[in-house]
């Protein structure tokens, strides 16, 4: 299985030709940043941090076709929102990995 759908990928290609590319390296720009915000907030324990972050991650990540991503993120997020904390270093940990699979699919796909 692909970390990233196939299915999203053409469709962006289709919607916007070569232009597609430009999507995911906007994609990991704020990814990145978004991950280490995310490390802060989990060490600083900053439950609406955690919130804002996870749910701007997860829609992105679902919108370029991270489906797992996007799913550990709604996880962390739903975590977050019942102020259950006891979850988000393992929560955090499987985002770092999970992301770092993408952005290493991303890298082969542009």
């Amino acid at each position: 299985m692909s970390v990233l759908d196939e299915k999203v990928i053409a469709e962006l290609n289709e919607l916007m030709g070569d232009d597609y590319i430009t999507v995911f390296e906007a994609f990991t720009r704020s990814a990145d940043q978004a991950v280490q915000e995310l490390k802060q907030a989990v060490e600083n324990n900053d439950i609406n941090a955690v919130e804002t972050i996870t749910h701007t991650l997860k829609g992105s990540s679902a919108n370029i076709g991270a489906k797992k991503l996007s799913q550990i993120c709604a996880e962390m997020l739903e975590d977050a929102r019942n102020a259950t904390t006891v979850k988000f270093n393992t929560h955090l940990d499987m985002v770092v990995s999970e992301y770092g699979d993408v952005y290493e699919s991303i890298k082969n796909l542009v």
